[in-house]
C-alpha cells in the first residue's frame, strides 16, 4: 500500500470503497501517496454531509502542505503549517456528490478547480515539494477515485485502490 498518514493527522479510513473520517466525530484525518510528488491531487465527492476536506498537495510531516475545502458557501485553499490552517484564497462555491475537486501547483501558484474549472488561484510558494493526498475533517464527507493526473493509475486515471485502514 502506497498510502501513509499525513504527519500528526489520523490516517483516512476505507469504508464501502470510499475514504474519509469514519470516527463518528469531526477530527483531522489525512493521508498521502508515498509515490506521488507531482503537485496535483484530484478526487470525486462520494457523499456530502458537511464538507470540510478535500484533495491536498505538498503533504509533509508537520503536517505541512495545501488542501482545498468548502464551507459557508466558499471553495477555499488552505496552507497547513505544522497543523495550523491558514485560508490563502477563496471563491464562492460548494461541492455536490460526484463533483471532481482538484488542487495543483503551476509555477508559483496553487490552483483549485471544481469540475475542470479553476475557481481559486493564489500565489504561494511556501511549500513546493511533498506528496499528494487527501484531507478530511468532517465525518460525513467521503472521497472516491483519487488521481494525481500524471499517470497515477495509468494515463491520469484514478488510483482506485486506497487501502489505509
Amino acid at each position: 500500500n502506497n498510502w501513509t498518514t499525513w504527519g500528526t493527522f489520523t490516517g483516512l479510513n476505507l469504508a464501502s470503497n470510499v475514504v474519509g473520517n469514519t470516527s463518528g466525530g469531526n477530527a483531522d484525518y489525512g493521508s498521502y501517496r508515498t509515490d506521488s510528488t507531482v503537485g496535483d491531487s484530484q478526487a470525486d465527492v462520494a457523499t456530502v454531509g458537511g464538507a470540510d476536506g478535500g484533495p491536498a498537495i505538498h503533504c509533509a510531516s508537520g503536517p505541512n502542505g495545501y488542501m482545498v475545502t468548502t464551507g459557508g458557501g466558499f471553495i477555499s485553499v488552505y496552507r497547513i503549517d505544522a497543523g495550523s490552517f491558514t485560508n490563502i484564497g477563496s471563491s464562492v462555491g460548494s461541492y455536490t456528490v460526484s463533483t471532481a475537486v482538484r488542487i495543483r501547483r503551476s509555477g508559483g501558484n496553487v490552483i483549485a478547480s471544481v469540475i475542470g474549472v479553476d475557481v481559486v488561484t493564489v500565489a504561494d510558494s511556501t511549500y513546493t515539494t511533498g506528496n499528494d493526498g487527501i484531507y478530511c475533517y468532517d465525518n460525513t464527507l467521503r472521497w472516491d477515485n483519487w488521481t494525481n493526473n500524471a499517470g497515477g493509475g495509468g494515463g491520469g486515471n484514478p488510483y482506485y485502490a486506497y487501502a489505509q485502514q
